[in-house]
């Protein structure tokens, strides 16, 4: 089971590190895997596809407009479930994924993009499908 402190902290405050709370939970009877981050990454925000076109210069990129909470913003990309009104995982310019590569501002083909949609593999989430595409959330999330 993957438990995560900030839902935990939704019904009770819990003021302590995440090494504290697995030992704690070990010494009441209860084991656990694995206590740390789920993903070992840097400015990842949830974002809504608000548009979403083909490419003017590709057969399989499309051209996202991305509410990132403050703002939109406009990302290139290549998932073959890009869509309208999906929630997924952007990573934004200055992220720092878990494989150690760094996401900048840049054209694809041309077009202006300012981030990154992200795959379950990408983040090297444990049990990542095989499928490709970008992680579909769940529409109330925000």
């Amino acid at each position: 089971m993957i438990l995560s402190k900030k839902f935990v902290n939704d019904y009770i405050e819990i003021d302590d590190t995440i090494e504290n709370i697995a030992n704690n939970m070990t010494r009441v009877g209860n084991e656990y895997d694995y206590a740390g981050k789920l993903i070992n990454a840097t400015n990842l925000v949830i974002g809504e596809v608000l548009e979403c076109t083909m490419h003017p210069d590709s057969d399989h990129l499309n051209v996202c407009m991305v509410n990132i909470g403050d703002k939109v913003v406009q990302i290139v990309c290549g998932a073959p479930n890009a869509a309208l009104g999906l929630k997924t995982v952007a990573a934004l310019p200055g992220a720092m994924m878990p494989n150690g590569s760094l996401i900048f501002p840049g054209a694809l083909r041309g077009v202006q993009s300012y981030g990154m949609l992200c795959s379950a593999r990408e983040l090297e989430l444990p049990n990542a499908p095989e499928v490709r595409g970008i992680i579909e959330l769940s529409s109330d999330l925000s």
